[in-house]
């Protein structure tokens, strides 16, 4: 799952109207409805990094991508992302 979680200022084509801050109960809710085995979220946003700790122990892959965040800015939340950025690269060019 790519998104709602992303940075309005990196969100690609991912209409601003939907994105949403990193929130449990609706993760909670998406993961219900069906098999998510994997999400993408910007780190830097305030309750990332809880929502990261909830995913991984839930079984769920997490991948950085859509992120203002500066290359470096937390080697926590870089560490709790896992290995998989996603379309973050681009966006850190621009800093």
């Amino acid at each position: 799952m790519e998104g709602p979680f992303l940075s309005p200022k990196r969100a690609g084509t991912h209409p601003a109207e939907l994105l949403r801050a990193p929130d449990t109960e609706l993760t909670e809710r998406l993961l219900a409805a069906g098999s998510i085995t994997q999400v993408t979220l910007a780190p830097e946003l305030p309750g990332a990094l809880e929502l990261v700790v909830f995913l991984v122990r839930t079984g769920v892959r997490v991948s950085c991508g859509h992120s203002d965040a500066a290359p470096g800015w937390s080697p926590t939340s870089s560490t709790r992302c896992g290995r998989s950025p996603t379309a973050t690269p681009e966006s850190w060019a621009r800093h």
